[in-house]
């Protein structure tokens, strides 16, 4: 009966219990968030296969079975961290892995995880602008575009300024003097899912330059549509314009005032913005 008793003492007995805390809501959100990060991948990935005709079957299981894996790991090891960057590589490899190929079978402007891409990212969503960028901003662009109509050999000044009221009107300006520093005739804008891609037409042969988002290329043509008189809301059929431009010697931009010509004063230029 002693026994018993004992044993029955000893059932109910309290338990010790630990300093608690097991649940790390860092580490929760942080593998949450590459496991989100993973599920887009994988939507992506199967989408991009179908429009590019490759094939579903072989990188959809490749996707979820490495990701799979890697949210395993992260219960199985015991340390964290380690669990985390294996996470992170069963992640990122395989998906490395795809967009190799599939930017192997795509125009160059089409092509993603480029450092032209990145940084196209980059100003989309995070408004990252960058050193560089904003020297370019400041920059002097020694072009003015003339408005014409196609029933007056003379200015339309109206015009000019309604296309100086956008924001992109610096990038127009630039796209036209880079196309002739190049020597270039022509000037193709051509709209592609994601970006508007320019090639230059140089000694009769079409030349890549650098890209435009998507958005900022529609602005930019419209501005072209603007100076040249024609219909802006009109994208199908085609249309016929011309305006022109001068192209003046820099000036000095330690003298240059803020009242000079607003065609290449940044500082106007920047406050329509």
């Amino acid at each position: 009966m002693v026994d018993l008793l004992s044993a029955d003492h000893l059932l109910f007995a309290d338990v010790t219990r630990g300093p608690g805390l097991y649940y790390n809501p860092i580490k929760f959100l942080l593998a949450m968030a590459i496991y989100l990060a993973w599920v887009r991948t994988c939507w992506w990935v199967d989408g991009d296969c179908r429009e590019l005709g490759l094939p579903t079957a072989r990188w959809n299981p490749i996707l979820l079975a490495s990701g799979f894996l890697g949210l395993v790991l992260v219960w199985a090891l015991p340390v964290f961290w380690v669990s985390l960057i294996a996470l992170i590589t069963l992640w990122l490899v395989p998906t490395w892995l795809y967009v190799s190929t599939r930017n192997e079978l795509v125009p160059t402007a089409e092509k993603v995880l480029t450092s032209k891409h990145l940084h196209y990212l980059a100003v989309k969503y995070l408004g990252v602008k960058g050193t560089v960028a904003e020297r370019e901003k400041k920059k002097v662009i020694p072009v003015r575009f003339i408005g014409k109509s196609g029933a007056d050999d003379g200015e339309d000044a109206t015009r000019v300024r309604r296309a100086q009221e956008s924001q992109h009107y610096r990038v127009a300006l630039e796209l036209v003097y880079q196309a002739l520093l190049a020597r270039a005739t022509d000037v193709h804008l051509e709209p592609t899912r994601e970006e508007m891609t320019v090639r230059y037409r140089i000694d009769g042969i079409l030349q890549p330059a650098a890209a435009m988002g998507r958005g900022e290329g529609d602005a930019v043509l419209n501005i072209f549509k603007v100076l040249a008189d024609i219909d802006i809301t009109e994208k199908r059929k085609a249309q016929d314009g011309s305006f022109s431009a001068e192209v003046h010697t820099p000036p000095d931009e330690s003298k240059k005032k803020k009242g000079d010509d607003e065609n290449y004063a940044p500082e106007e230029d920047d406050a329509r913005s």
